[in-house]
C-alpha cells in the first residue's frame, strides 16, 4: 500500500507529545458531563479527522498506518522541539540533574485568571511561542483557586482517565496531555467545541483548558522538569 503522505497535514495541525507515566493516581479531574461528551467526541487523531474530512474515509488498515506515521512524526516534532528548547536554554539538560537535587525551580506554567491566558518560563525566561496563549480556568462557581503549587511528585500523563464519567457514559472519557495542579484540577488539551467556542474565557469545571495545538509541547516540558516545575495562578 502506499504512503499516505501525512506529514503537510500533521505540520499544519503542529501536534507534539509523548507517552509519560503517573505518580500517584489524583482526584477524578474536574469537568463536566457536557465536556466529558466533547472530550469523547474530541479523542483521537485530529490529523486523521482532517484527512478524512479532505480526502474520504479510510478502511481500518490505512487508519492503522496514517495513526503510526503520525506517531513516528509527532515523536520527531518533539525531538526537534526539544532540541529547540536546548538552544534557546543552552544549560537546560545540563542542570536538569543537579536542579534536581537542590530543588531549584526551572519550569513555571504561569496563568493569569483575569486575562486567561498563560506564559510558560524556564529559567525565569519565555519559552519561544509559549507567551499570552489562551487557556480558560474554571466558570463562576468553579473558580480555579489562585495560588502556586509546586509539580513535583504530581500525575504528567499522555491520557488522564475520568473514572466517573467513563462509568456514567459507559466509554472511556480522557484528558489529553493532562498535568496535574491540586485535587482534581488538571492542565489539559481542550476539546475540539471549547477550543472553538470558549478558550480564552472562564468556562470549566475547575481545570486549565489549553490550546489543542500546543498543548503536546507544554506537556513535554512538564514532563521532562516536573520535579523542577510549579504551575502559578494568579
Amino acid at each position: 500500500m502506499k504512503a499516505l503522505k501525512i506529514c503537510s497535514i500533521l505540520a499544519s495541525l503542529s501536534l507534539v507529545g509523548s507517552l509519560a507515566t503517573a505518580s500517584a493516581v489524583s482526584e477524578d479531574p474536574m469537568i463536566s458531563e457536557q465536556e466529558a461528551l466533547e472530550l469523547t467526541q474530541s479523542e483521537g487523531s485530529d490529523a486523521l479527522r482532517a484527512y478524512e474530512e479532505k480526502y474520504g474515509t479510510l478502511n481500518d488498515e490505512q487508519r492503522a498506518q496514517f495513526l503510526a506515521e503520525q506517531e513516528d512524526y509527532e515523536q520527531a516534532l518533539e525531538e526537534d522541539f526539544l532540541a529547540g528548547i536546548a538552544a534557546q536554554f543552552p544549560a537546560s539538560n545540563v542542570e536538569l540533574a543537579s536542579s534536581s537535587k537542590s530543588g531549584k525551580i526551572r519550569l513555571k506554567l504561569k496563568v493569569s485568571v483575569s486575562k486567561q491566558r498563560m506564559t510558560v518560563y524556564l529559567d525565569g525566561k519565555p519559552v519561544n511561542g509559549l507567551s499570552n496563549i489562551k487557556i480558560s480556568t474554571g466558570k463562576k462557581g468553579h473558580s480555579t483557586k489562585r495560588g502556586t503549587y509546586s509539580l513535583k511528585g504530581k500525575e504528567v500523563v499522555k491520557k488522564r482517565v475520568n473514572r466517573t464519567f467513563t462509568k456514567r457514559l459507559g466509554r472511556k472519557v480522557y484528558l489529553e496531555d493532562a498535568i496535574h495542579v491540586y485535587g482534581g484540577v488538571f492542565f489539559h488539551k481542550a476539546s475540539t467545541a471549547a477550543q472553538k467556542n470558549t478558550l480564552g474565557k472562564a468556562a470549566s469545571h475547575g481545570c486549565i483548558r489549553m490550546d489543542r495545538n500546543l498543548s503536546g509541547k507544554i506537556f513535554s516540558l512538564a514532563k521532562k522538569y516536573r520535579d523542577q516545575a510549579q504551575a502559578i495562578i494568579h
